[in-house]
């Protein structure tokens, strides 16, 4: 089968340079990969020293990006594999890190999206997202496949909360850069007190000082031929390029042209000077099956 496929990235206001990444391996099966990479940021830092912080989280995201593909370019994988096996490739990603990355204060999010004869899996470890645009007059035109993890999360708010109570770990409220709203982060303790650095993030790779509490354990999800016909349109995606996929989806489903890929390119084309400048780093793969 052949899939379709385009890619769509801008770095935010913020960084010199992006540090999200990619890696899409074409065939069968067809591979998508997005990684976010964040850090902390001394607050003394000079110019030259925060760029050269974002190209080094840059190049840790395209490791891990890099990683998660690699299995699929070696053939490694078949063209039927089990949700088990998508674990076993974090695993080894996360023990790469752990060899080139020791101790370190990087770190990124990552999903994984899969096509094969068994439908779409989707695996991710934090906010990567994976969108289908739907034809639905009553509601939102798409269906997101991905649930956050953050502190805040039920899910993980459950996880977390053996973590808290071992003393080793808590939680803190934060103001969001240049907002009124405020945002909920997890801390390493250090001398007894919250590390100067805290995650929203609570899955992900690298974060070394936040483990155990921080793991790279994805959740995993298989979207059957049935739930996705031929011809439908995907979109595996950074949290900054939401909003630009959110939109792009809307006009297809206002136009009554979910399954039209040309259209989707050139409205993607025209938006994204429309949405500039972007907040926070964009990158979204678009494919067609």
């Amino acid at each position: 089968m052949l899939v379709s496929t385009c890619v769509f990235q801008e770095t935010g206001v913020r960084r010199p340079v992006s540090e999200d990444a990619y890696c899409v391996v074409s065939g069968w099966p067809f591979v998508a990969v997005v990684t976010d990479g964040h850090v902390l940021r001394p607050l003394d830092a000079e110019e030259d020293e925060l760029n050269a912080l974002s190209r080094d989280v840059q190049k840790f995201a395209q490791h891990v990006a890099n990683g998660l593909a690699r299995p699929f370019q070696e053939n490694s994988l078949t063209r039927s594999f089990s949700p088990g096996e998508l674990l076993t490739v974090f695993d080894a990603v996360q023990e790469s890190v752990e060899r080139q990355y020791p101790d370190t204060m990087y770190g990124a999010v990552a999903g994984c999206a899969v096509v094969s004869d068994d439908g779409v899996t989707v695996a991710h470890a934090g906010d990567v997202r994976l969108y289908t645009v739907i034809d639905d007059n009553d509601g939102d035109p798409y269906t997101l496949f991905t649930a956050d993890h953050h502190v805040t999360a039920p899910q993980e708010q459950e996880r977390l909360r053996p973590h808290y109570a071992t003393g080793r770990f808590t939680q803190t409220d934060h103001r969001r850069p240049g907002s009124h709203t405020m945002v909920k982060r997890f801390h390493h303790i250090v001398d007894g007190k919250p590390s100067t650095y805290g995650l929203i993030p609570t899955r992900g790779f690298g974060n070394t000082p936040f483990h155990p509490a921080f793991i790279h354990t994805p959740d995993v999800r298989l979207i059957r031929p049935d739930e996705a016909p031929n011809g439908t349109i995907f979109a595996l995606c950074s949290d900054g390029a939401s909003g630009l996929v959110e939109v792009a989806f809307r006009r297809l489903a206002y136009e009554k042209c979910v399954q039209d890929w040309d259209r989707l390119q050139t409205i993607v084309t025209r938006l994204s000077p429309i949405l500039r400048p972007f907040l926070d780093d964009a990158t979204v793969v678009f494919f067609q099956v």
